[in-house]
């Protein structure tokens, strides 16, 4: 199984940790100012030092979260599917056959041209149900795309061999059958061919042989 490129930790975690450090930093400097001029008596600076044990408790359970997160993830490409993996502790995989691949797409948002990394949608029909899922984190380099159309074509090439391959056997069973008919044409031919010769020659047997009177012109 592969594993999504590292590169999408960045991109998982640098905007919880924008709007975290940018809380914290608000509210430290609230403080701060707060304790300084003493508009408000129930704060005072000894606070500060809490609330930024909190907020280095905020980015590590940020960096655990996006770890646990991309651990999560995995992917595996065989001959004859496409196989996603997804979650820790109850694990989602997701099997999907070449052939009910209908369309891939390579997408980027503004993380991921900054990060290096894209996500690949792959869309599926299913008998009457058509169903989208998406990869993140995927190396931009990455030719992962390529790859699952490429086995959808062979997969596709094999099964019209397939086919052809049917079409040729139910073909010869079909001019087997002919010669064989054809066969059963002949010596049912030659049964009543034989059956009537037997049929005259036991008729001569009862009846005698046939005598052939010829009339005799008069004469002038």
């Amino acid at each position: 199984m592969k594993k999504l490129s590292p590169k999408i930790l960045v991109k998982w975690g640098i905007l919880p940790f924008i709007f975290a450090t940018a809380f914290f930093s608000v509210l430290i400097s609230a403080i701060y100012y707060a304790g300084s001029t003493g508009s408000l008596t129930i704060i005072n600076q000894d606070m500060i030092a809490p609330v930024f044990w909190l907020y280095v408790i905020s980015i590590v359970s940020i960096v655990a979260a996006v770890v646990i997160r991309y651990t999560g993830y995995s992917y595996e490409i065989t001959d004859k599917y496409f196989l996603v993996s997804k979650g820790v502790i109850h694990k989602h995989k997701i099997t999907i056959p070449y052939i009910n691949v209908q369309d891939i797409k390579k997408e980027k948002d503004f993380l991921d041209i900054v990060c290096g990394t894209c996500t690949i949608t792959v869309e599926t029909a299913g008998g009457n149900v058509a169903t989208n899922f998406s990869i993140p984190g995927i190396d931009s380099s990455s030719k992962l795309e390529e790859q699952i159309l490429q086995y959808k074509n062979k997969e596709l090439k094999e099964e019209e061999d397939e086919k052809i391959d049917e079409l040729t056997e139910i073909g010869k069973v079909v001019i087997m059958l002919s010669e064989q008919i054809y066969q059963m044409k002949i010596e049912l031919n030659r049964f009543f061919e034989e059956y009537r010769k037997d049929r005259d020659k036991l008729d001569e047997c009862i009846t005698g042989p046939k005598v052939v009177v010829r009339k005799k012109g008069r004469k002038k």
